[in-house]
């Protein structure tokens, strides 16, 4: 999912389930900084891409998880 906002930021979503909290590996690390590069790529932006994650329950922080700029968790969309 793609947001585009007024400030000149557009924020990639990426969605991902998980039972625990989502853990971001070297891998998938390499594949999210390419998805972005293939973005600005093909849409030729002046923009800044920010990528957000969202998933159920929440982002671990590792030395591969710096790629993630936003985390909306379950809480985050379900507010009772």
């Amino acid at each position: 999912m793609l947001i585009g906002r007024k400030d000149d930021v557009i924020n990639v979503c990426e969605m991902k389930y998980s039972d625990d909290i989502f853990i971001i590996d070297n891998a998938y690390r390499s594949d999210l900084i390419h998805k972005e590069e293939v973005f600005k790529y093909e849409t030729d932006i002046n923009k800044a891409v920010y990528i957000t994650l969202v998933t159920v329950n929440g982002l671990r922080v590792n030395e591969y998880s710096d790629v993630i700029q936003n985390v909306i968790t379950g809480d985050d969309l379900f507010v009772e």
